[in-house]
């Protein structure tokens, strides 16, 4: 008796289940109309979504759903195209309104979520700034100084010509220009690479036309200068019939610097390698190379001696492969190693992680998800790689900067094509400052594309006391004519708040 009581009673309570879920499809079916007629998007979304959950696979919510959904999208991305706009015009009060209007269209974009942020970014904390002439500057590398102040150096418009000077430009923690120098001579002069020296002075290495003595000739060029920029000496590195180029500098073991790049001979490239003291006189050079092709792009100090990294084309597995060479505290090769595929890779910074491994920034063919992307390996202390990433989308990227951040994660920066989702194909904007932050597994923590008008590319990237970023590289956009350095400063997301130029 007991269990034929039990029995009715569960079948009336299904009944009741099937009469309430039959009354809340109804219900919320009536709503989600209602809703969608009075144009409000979302309350008809989540009603048909609830109809749905009490009538599974009915026809008519299901096609109703797909129509609020097609609708929202459309809705979400209307609003990011004006939010945009009144974005890239500068008024952020009015972008923020926009972008917030979205949110609620697509809770969880990260996209809008980035721009929220960056809108709301406190005045002056943030900033992009250009510095030129009329003709083309450009940011390669750039230092820290104990007072919170910059200094950056690359390539600069001595005036009207169209050779270059190397140029060095101190800014202030906020952007302000301190005080600009230029140094060559009658031709065209470059810096890639400035670093503080132990004696409170700075070291600036690059290349030189105008101290060769043979037109074209490049030999590579160092100035040392003090704290307010002016020359305490500069030397010329390479002989007269070949072409000599300094990317990178590091501080030698036993005083002095040792300064790294490529020259040219004998019809192909070789890693060179120019041991200085102190006062720049020259100790020792070597060259390293294959019967192909090899490029030096950067070089670190280690226990044993130093870490080079280039591009090899007579090693690896095909056209150009990613160099490692160790050599020894006097120049003699301790071991090298290669990274690729079939196709292009390249390697243009190099930082020495905390357990002794190695981290290499370049960019990959091979192993890119469309056309090139930024490449990061690492390596453990005997150039053994434990894990190589790709980072990119659909357009090409390459990385050129490289640190370690102070929570113990790792920042890369570089430059990527803009790519138009509506087109699908590249943007006539050209490149933006592309920047990805990762932990130490390689695992994306975020990626960020800043940039103003026109194209911003990327070469050097340090990370303040505050946690910030600041980034350099060249922009033609927001300038006169011509080519600009550019000085970024992004906060410890990565986001910066709306351009601003400094002629």
């Amino acid at each position: 008796m007991k269990s034929k009581i039990v029995l009715i009673f569960l079948i009336f309570a299904h009944l009741v289940c099937l009469a309430q879920d039959k009354k809340k499809y109804k219900e919320f079916k009536k709503k989600g109309n209602s809703h969608l007629s009075a144009g409000e998007l979302m309350k008809a979304k989540s009603a048909f979504e609830i109809a749905l959950q009490n009538k599974a696979g009915d026809k008519y919510v299901t096609q109703k759903l797909k129509e609020v959904k097609n609708a929202v999208k459309v809705k979400h991305n209307g609003l990011i195209s004006a939010a945009n706009k009144v974005y890239e015009s500068g008024d952020l009060d009015a972008a923020l309104a926009k972008y917030k209007e979205a949110l609620q269209f697509a809770p969880n974009d990260q996209f809008t979520i980035d721009r929220i942020n960056a809108c709301s970014i406190k005045p002056g904390t943030t900033y992009l700034k250009s510095f030129g002439g009329r003709s083309y500057d450009e940011g390669r590398s750039l230092v820290n100084l104990a007072d919170g102040s910059i200094v950056l150096a690359g390539r600069g418009s001595p005036g009207s010509s169209s050779n270059t000077d190397m140029v060095v430009i101190k800014v202030d923690r906020d952007g302000n220009k301190a005080w600009e120098k230029k140094f060559g001579g009658e031709e065209t002069d470059e810096a890639l690479d400035i670093i503080s020296t132990s004696d409170g002075n700075l070291l600036v290495v690059g290349h030189s036309d105008s101290y060769s003595g043979s037109p074209g000739i490049k030999d590579v060029f160092a100035v040392k200068i003090d704290a307010s920029g002016n020359e305490i000496w500069n030397k010329t590195y390479g002989s007269n019939v070949t072409i000599d180029e300094a990317n990178a500098a590091v501080e030698a073991h036993d005083g002095g610097y040792l300064l790294v790049g490529h020259s040219f001979i004998n019809g192909s490239l070789q890693v060179n390698a120019f041991k200085i003291d102190e006062n720049g006189e020259k100790q020792w050079e070597k060259y390293f190379g294959g019967s192909a092709s090899e490029q030096g792009a950067d070089v670190i100090k280690t226990n044993e001696g130093y870490m080079i990294v280039g591009n090899t084309e007579s090693k690896g597995k095909g056209k150009w492969d990613v160099w490692m060479l160790h050599i020894d505290k006097e120049g003699n090769e301790l071991w090298d190693t290669t990274f690729g595929g079939g196709d292009n890779e390249t390697a243009n910074k190099v930082i020495q992680t905390k357990d002794g491994g190695y981290l290499i920034a370049g960019s990959t063919y091979s192993f890119a998800y469309a056309s090139q992307d930024f490449w990061i390996i690492r390596t453990d202390k005997e150039g053994n790689e434990v894990w190589n990433k790709a980072f990119g989308a659909l357009a090409a990227e390459e990385a050129f900067g490289l640190i370690e951040t102070k929570d113990g994660n790792y920042v890369a920066a570089g430059f990527q094509e803009v790519w138009d989702e509506k087109e699908q194909a590249v943007s006539d904007k050209s490149f933006e400052v592309y920047m990805v932050k990762f932990d130490d597994k390689g695992e994306k923590i975020w990626e960020r594309a800043n940039g103003g008008e026109d194209e911003q590319r990327a070469f050097d990237i340090k990370e303040t006391e505050d946690g910030s970023f600041m980034v350099v590289g060249l922009t033609k956009g927001n300038s006169r004519k011509g080519v600009d350095v550019v000085l970024i400063k992004a906060n410890q997301s990565g986001l910066v708040a709306i351009p601003e130029t400094e002629e």
